[in-house]
């Protein structure tokens, strides 16, 4: 399952806690099992990403899965979403 939402801003987001917490991208991707080019990518706004990775990005900078579903306006979901992520 992929995650839609308005990427670019979702993606400003995750760029912001990564460089708030003083996080580089490569140290990011490495701690989160992603690509540098793959994050750099989902900063940008380009592509969404998968409820695994949005997962592991969670774990790496502290953000609890109901934060990233605030934002990305998809509360509603919630419940079969984090279903999935048990998986």
């Amino acid at each position: 399952m992929y995650l839609e939402s308005n990427n670019k801003e979702f993606g400003r987001w995750i760029k912001k806690l990564r460089t708030d917490k003083g996080i580089g991208l490569r140290e990011l991707s490495r701690m989160a099992s992603i690509s540098p080019s793959h994050l750099s990518i989902i900063e940008s706004g380009i592509k969404s990403l998968s409820l695994k990775k949005l997962k592991s990005l969670c774990l790496c900078l502290g953000v609890e899965y109901k934060q990233a579903f605030q934002f990305m306006n998809i509360l509603q979901e919630i419940p079969t979403v984090m279903d999935n992520m048990n998986k």
